[in-house]
Parts: structure tokens; C-alpha cells; sequence
């Protein structure tokens, strides 16, 4: 590469790292990948043990951590019946990038870590896995924390009903207990006769939470030396540091009296940020202290515990006329549309408005608030007009559909009244920011996305069980709507759509890509639900993290055999793949660049480095945030642009702003084995300043 701007930009690339330191196809077929379907081998196991394929029960759906190795449960079947497999050992815990280095990390039946005689199964007679399905992930560090029924099959006294079932937590392949059920609990005093209950009961994706430093949180029930109005609590640490969050019964300061909001659940929002600070709800008794039933429900931020209420029935709504109230006219007032806890603290809320009659009615009695600890901002109420439609007001959001990022993005669906399509076209997605109100998308309007064929139509997009929005921190939305092309036959087929300021829409898996595995070749195939429940890491969550790389089980229609398979993708500008190169026989690593029309002709420069992506720099070239932690790899990658090794990764875009380059890993580079290497894309204009860069991608050398 001799062309004298690139010799030039790259001296200006070197020198900048240097003080900084001092289209009809989808994104999937082109660039996802399929890390196992059903009828695969299971890596590592004898020849014939595969992913079960009668039914759809062989993989469960999977999580992600940041830097894109997803986890997940599967069953395995013995085709050959030489495997040794049982109904003790058929179900177990793949971590992994890629098939090529993806590992079974736990199985049933293997011994219970730091439980001498136990292993993770049940006491069945007839034995069954007891590894729980929901595993979770840290953002970093890979630490697992997972549940598992326990027993002691030499020794069945060791493991009775009231002592079978234990947490486990630790770096993926080596784990200890965290909590056992029967065992008293460590942060009370030793004696106290307070036991862990049922671990596994409380175990749920939507209440268990771990972050980096892989400090989890979690509710669960007590026995031992309690009474059933101080049996639950909710908890958080690490092993051997555990303390509690809450515990019904706890009497707060004003004399109100904690209870649980249902049965065994503490808490219905119970979410963890990577500071470790506790978002939870919570519920006083009317007959304690200062609480009654008007005001008998609030949502709280733990933080190394203290309680911070930051929303409590009855309380005056931020921002609106005064006597207006979070309240609803029957005192059953309850905090809603949480689903995504930043690393400042911020959040969302739903809440039912009320003030007598005087100015609120069913029309206007909702609004989504974004803030948290340093107060609320209004987003959207009920009967607000709707941005560039006159006579079109909002109608109620869909709770699970908010998420927001402590950039000051929110995301949210909603119904709409006044359409002139009625039914039809009576609901949409917005997103805020800055104050901005902006619809990106309405039912029964056409589909605009790179990747997906014209001619399709948003359905009902309000009101869709997985129609549930994810805003990453940099901004990316990842969007699981239903859509249909007008002929009731083919209608509510779902599509994963992503979707960035640069290039608006664009579609990461579509209903029509054919998939091709062990077992056969299928299409169309359906999306099972991403799950709405979040991680642990600012806006991400548990099946998309904030580099914008994704996780999905995929459930095949059309073919009885192919009954799933487990994929990872991306959704952003620079896109990857594979995920994964062997450092023994080496391998490549393709890129490509999709920054819009609107970075048409730029200068682009594609950098590496070994060291992580937070915290990142912003380089002397601009004011972007360059979320790479440069290294001698850093300096490497610019040194060896345009050769074999980068080859045209100091270039130009074309016209729509795309461009493609890659990665050589030479052969026999085994000094780099389980290294994790990112890359991200500058972008300059004519005046060699930064006018984009991209996220991070990442490939693991194994």
C-alpha cells in the first residue's frame, strides 16, 4: 500500500496512538455464526454424543458476557448408545465463541465442586440432570453462577430434600459453593440457626445477577431458626463475603416494616450494576411506621447497605403539575417498565399517575420517567401528541419494552390514538435522547432495513411478547419484532433488526435465510424469545452486550429433525468473523465496514490491541471515544496495515460508507493461546480528523 495519503495517515495514526498513551441479504447469513445446532458432536465428549434433537428441549437459550462467548445449558443424546451417556449425565454447561472452541464446562452428574460425595444430579431413583437451565454469565472475567440439585449416591443421608440443592460460582472450570441449601447463612453469627432454604427455587434469569467482579445477587427463602413473616431475603457478594441487600421483616428508619411482594419473591425488580450498587422494589406493611396503603410500595437503589429511595407511591411526580402523584386511584401502585440498571445508577420507570380527578384521567394517567439517584425526567405521558403526527396522541407503553443507557438514550414501544389506520397502525417505537423524541418504527408501515426485502410490514409492534427493545451504551438497538408481507399466511414472522444513527435499520437474522447444520438444511426458521432479563454490565443484558454482539437460540420450523441450534452475532458498523482462530494451524479473520452514506469516501484505519477495551482513549485525531486500550499490538496492527498480515486495513470507504479488510494469524503463534484480540475502525475526513469510530470486535486465539 503506496499510496502517499495512507503513507501519510498512518505516521499520523502511530503518532496519535503514541500521545494518547503517553443489502437484500441479512447480517446473519453474511456475518453470524452457529456455535452448535441440534445433531452437533458435543466437543470434547466421546464420538457419538450430539445435541438431542427429538425435541426442543436439547438447548436451552444462552447468555453473553463482553467480550461475546456465550454459555448456555444443552442436552446431549447418545446416537451410537457406546457414549456412556445416562439420564445422570445428559445435560450439561457449553461456553464458548465458536464450534471450534467451545468446551462442556459443567456437566451433570460430575462431582459437586467443594461438596466431598456429591455430584449435580437429583435423587431420582431413576437419576436426572439436576443442573438448573439459566446459567449466567459475568460481563468479564468468566465466572459462572449457576444452581444445581445435589446428591450423595454412596451416602444419601449426606444430601436429604432439605439439604440437595446448592448456588455454584467461580471462573469457568473451577467452581466452588457459593450457597447450600441447610447450611447456615454466613453473615449471620455463627449459632444463629438461620439455614439457606430451597437455593434453586429462587433461581431464576430474572432475579439472579452477577457483574465483572463477579459479585452475584440473589433472593432466597430461609429455614432454620425463622418464621414465615422473616423467611425471605434478598443477598449479594462474592464467596466468603456475602451480605444482605434485604430481608422481610427489616425495620426501616421511619418504623415501616419490609414484606415480601409476593410468596417467596422479595423483590419483582432486583437488578445489579457493575459498581454493585441494588436495584430492587420494595413493600411495607400498612400496619408499621409511616406506611399505608397509599404509600405502602416504593423502588430503592442499595448501595453498600444503605437504601436510597428514588420512587415511592404517593410521593409528588418530578415534572409535572403539582398534586400529581405516583399513585393510582385503588392504592395498588407498583413500580413497572424496569428492565435495564446503568453503572451510574440511572433507570426507568412506568408509573400510574393520579390526582383525584383533577387533571388526570384514563387517557393521561401513565408516563416512563428516566433518571434514578439524581432525580427524574419525563420522557413520554399518556396523551402527549406524537411527534411529527398532528391529532395523534400516545397511548400506554409496553412496560417491557423500556431500556435506556447512561448516555441518555431511551427506548421504548407504545400504542398510539388517532391514527387514521385505526388497528392497523395504532402502535410504534420511539427512541429519546437529548430531549429528542424520534419514532423509528410503526405498525402497518413498511419495513425499511439493509438486509431485509422490500414489501414487508411492521405488525403489531406494541404489543408483541418479544418485541422487546435493547439500547447498548454506545447507542446500538437491538429490536425482535413481528412483521408480515399483507398475506395472512405469512404473517407474524419475527426478524431480529438492529439498528445505529449511522445506518438506521438494518437486519441481523431474517425468516428466509436458510441454515445449514449436521442434520439438513432448513428454512424459514422461527427465533425463540431473547428474554428480556438483564445483566449486569450498564445497558446490557444477558443475551446482548454493549459491543453489540448478540446470542439467540434458533428454533427450526419446517423440518422435524432440526430442532435448534445456538447462534452469535453482531449488530454495529464493524462486523467480524469467525470469532475464534487456532493459533496452532492459524486462520483469518474478515472485516467489514458499514458506517452509512454519510462516511462515504473516508480514511479508515482498523486497530488491535491484546489489552481489553475499557477504558478506551480519545486520540488527539477527535473527540470520539477510541475503545481500544492501546499496546504493542496496537502499535503492531499500524505498522503492518496493507500487508498480509492487515491487508486493506488502511483504506478508503466506497460510496455507501462500506469497506472490507482482515486478519491473518500466521501459523504456529502459540505465545497468543487464549488471548483475546479486539479491533475497531477510525474514520477520517479530508482533514485527518476522527468523524467515526467504530465498536470493538474480537476474535479469541485458542
Amino acid at each position: 500500500m503506496n499510496h502517499p495519503v495512507c503513507r501519510h495517515s498512518l505516521s499520523l495514526l502511530t503518532l496519535a496512538i503514541a500521545s494518547s498513551t503517553a443489502a437484500a441479504q441479512s447480517y446473519f447469513s453474511q456475518h453470524g455464526e452457529i456455535l452448535i445446532a441440534a445433531g452437533d458432536q458435543v466437543p470434547g465428549l466421546p464420538a457419538g454424543l450430539t445435541i438431542y434433537a427429538a425435541s426442543s428441549v436439547g438447548l436451552d437459550s444462552p447468555s453473553i458476557d463482553q467480550n461475546g462467548n456465550a454459555v448456555f445449558r444443552a442436552r446431549f443424546a447418545d446416537v451410537g448408545g457406546t457414549g456412556g451417556l445416562t439420564t445422570l449425565n445428559d445435560r450439561g454447561i457449553l461456553f464458548g465463541r465458536t464450534y471450534q472452541d467451545l468446551q462442556v464446562v459443567v456437566r451433570s452428574d460430575d462431582p459437586a465442586p467443594g461438596i466431598p460425595g456429591a455430584t449435580l444430579r437429583s435423587s431420582a431413583a431413576t437419576g436426572s440432570s439436576g443442573l438448573n437451565s439459566t446459567v449466567r454469565i459475568s460481563p468479564f472475567n468468566k465466572i459462572l453462577f449457576f444452581a444445581s440439585s445435589i446428591y450423595d449416591a454412596a451416602n444419601p443421608t449426606a444430601t436429604p430434600t432439605t439439604s440437595d440443592t446448592a448456588l455454584f460460582w467461580g471462573p469457568v472450570g473451577t467452581y466452588v459453593p457459593i450457597a447450600r441449601e441447610g447450611e447456615e447463612v454466613p453473615f449471620y453469627p455463627a449459632g444463629s440457626g438461620i439455614l439457606w432454604g430451597q437455593v434453586t427455587t429462587g433461581w431464576s434469569g430474572q432475579y439472579s445477577q452477577i457483574n465483572s467482579a463477579g459479585v452475584v445477587l440473589q433472593q432466597t427463602q430461609l429455614t432454620g431458626n425463622v418464621t414465615a413473616n422473616d423467611d425471605v431475603i434478598s443477598w449479594t457478594g462474592t464467596p466468603g463475603s456475602l451480605q444482605i441487600v434485604c430481608r422481610e421483616g427489616d425495620v426501616w428508619p421511619d418504623g415501616s416494616v419490609l414484606t415480601v411482594e409476593s410468596g417467596t419473591t422479595m423483590s419483582f425488580t432486583h437488578l445489579l450494576n457493575e459498581p454493585g450498587m441494588v436495584l430492587h422494589t420494595v413493600k411495607f406493611l400498612t400496619t408499621s411506621g409511616t406506611a399505608t396503603t397509599a404509600n405502602d410500595r416504593a423502588l430503592s437503589i442499595w448501595i453498600n447497605g444503605t437504601e436510597n429511595i428514588i420512587a415511592r407511591e404517593g410521593q409528588q411526580a418530578p415534572g409535572l403539575a403539582p398534586g400529581v402523584l405516583f399513585a393510582d386511584a385503588t392504592n395498588g401502585w407498583t413500580a413497572t417498565g424496569i428492565s435495564q440498571f446503568t453503572k451510574s445508577g440511572t433507570t426507568t420507570l412506568n408509573a400510574a399517575l393520579y390526582d383525584g380527578g383533577a387533571t388526570i384521567s384514563t387517557l393521561n394517567d401513565r408516563a416512563i420517567f428516566y433518571g434514578g439517584l439524581n432525580g427524574w425526567a419525563v420522557i413520554m405521558q399518556e396523551g402527549d401528541p406524537v411527534p411529527g403526527m398532528p391529532g395523534v396522541t400516545f397511548g400506554p407503553a409496553n412496560d417491557s419494552s423500556i431500556a435506556c443507557n447512561d448516555s441518555g438514550g431511551v427506548v421504548f414501544l407504545a400504542s398510539l390514538v388517532g391514527t387514521p389506520g385505526g388497528a392497523n397502525d395504532d402502535s410504534g417505537l420511539f427512541y429519546s435522547k437529548n430531549g429528542v423524541l424520534t419514532m423509528l418504527a410503526q405498525e402497518g408501515q413498511s419495513v425499511v432495513a439493509d438486509g431485509l426485502p422490500s414489501g414487508w410490514i411492521y405488525d403489531s409492534i406494541a404489543t408483541g411478547g418479544t418485541a422487546t427493545p435493547r439500547l447498548t451504551e454506545n447507542g446500538m438497538l437491538l429490536w425482535q419484532p413481528s412483521i408480515w408481507d399483507g398475506v395472512s399466511g405469512l404473517s407474524g414472522k419475527t426478524v431480529v433488526l438492529g439498528w445505529t444513527e449511522a445506518n438506521g435499520f438494518q437486519c441481523f437474522m431474517g425468516m428466509t435465510d436458510p441454515v445449514t447444520t449436521s442434520l439438513g438444511t432448513s428454512t424459514p426458521f422461527g427465533i425463540s424469545s431473547l428474554g428480556s432479563y438483564s445483566g449486569s454490565d450498564g445497558a446490557g443484558t444477558a443475551w446482548v452486550n454493549n459491543n453489540g454482539d448478540f446470542t439467540a437460540k434458533l428454533n427450526f420450523q419446517g423440518t422435524p429433525a432440526l430442532q435448534g441450534a445456538i447462534i452469535r452475532g453482531h449488530v454495529g458498523v464493524l462486523q467480524a468473523k469467525p470469532g475464534s482462530i487456532d493459533v496452532v494451524a492459524g486462520g483469518s479473520q474478515s472485516f467489514t465496514i458499514h458506517a452509512g452514506p454519510g462516511q462515504a469516501f473516508r480514511l479508515y484505519g482498523i486497530l488491535g490491541t491484546l489489552s481489553g477495551t475499557r477504558p478506551g482513549i480519545v486520540t488527539p485525531l477527535g473527540p470520539q471515544l477510541l475503545p481500544l486500550n492501546p499496546d504493542f499490538w496496537t502499535q503492531l496492527s499500524l505498522d503492518l496495515a496493507g500487508s498480509i498480515v492487515y491487508p486493506n486495513s488502511l483504506w478508503f470507504t466506497d460510496a455507501n460508507g462500506n469497506a472490507t479488510a482482515g486478519f491473518n494469524l500466521p501459523p504456529g503463534i502459540t505465545a497468543l493461546q487464549g488471548s483475546m484480540l479486539h479491533h475497531a475502525a477510525i474514520l477520517l475526513d479530508g482533514n485527518l480528523s476522527s468523524t467515526y469510530i467504530t465498536e470493538p470486535t474480537a476474535v479469541h486465539l485458542y
